[in-house]
């Protein structure tokens, strides 16, 4: 049995669904939550 997932995680991963889906750039400050999401474009326009 599987733990549950946590809001945030499943909330990421419909977040980076939606993108691929649509063949969008998903721009984010925390690019780490997106590292599960195979052949993703990810990019932090707030890098400092």
């Amino acid at each position: 049995m599987r733990p549950p997932m946590h809001r945030a995680r499943r909330n990421a991963d419909r977040i980076a669904a939606h993108a691929l889906t649509q063949d969008l750039v998903l721009v984010s400050d925390n690019t780490g939550e997106f590292s599960r999401v195979p052949a993703r474009r990810v990019e932090n326009w707030f890098s400092r």
